[in-house]
């Protein structure tokens, strides 16, 4: 199944203008139609973005989800950035 940015964006409430930022900055890799040259979303890129906004919302900033989600960092060193997230944002 693929998605049309337009769709992908009314779905997680983003602009499209959101998600072309996320791609630009290597998070989101849609599929270019040959023809158009449209994006299509597919289901790993979704997933990606449910993972982004889960982040996002426990204050990781987009450089840092990247770190995370690039260099494939162990599930004890995610805890520890989340944990040292939580403490930030009690101060």
């Amino acid at each position: 199944m693929k998605i049309s940015i337009s769709a992908l964006s009314i779905a997680y409430g983003l602009t499209p203008e959101a998600l072309r930022y996320y791609e630009e900055k290597g998070l989101l890799t849609p599929e270019r139609t040959s023809s158009s040259g449209f994006r299509k979303f597919s289901a790993v890129d979704i997933q990606m973005l449910g993972i982004i906004k889960s982040l996002q919302r426990q204050g990781f900033s987009l450089d840092e989800i990247k770190r995370i989600m690039r260099t494939g960092c162990s599930l004890d060193e995610l805890i520890d950035m989340m944990d040292e997230k939580r403490a930030e944002l009690r101060k």
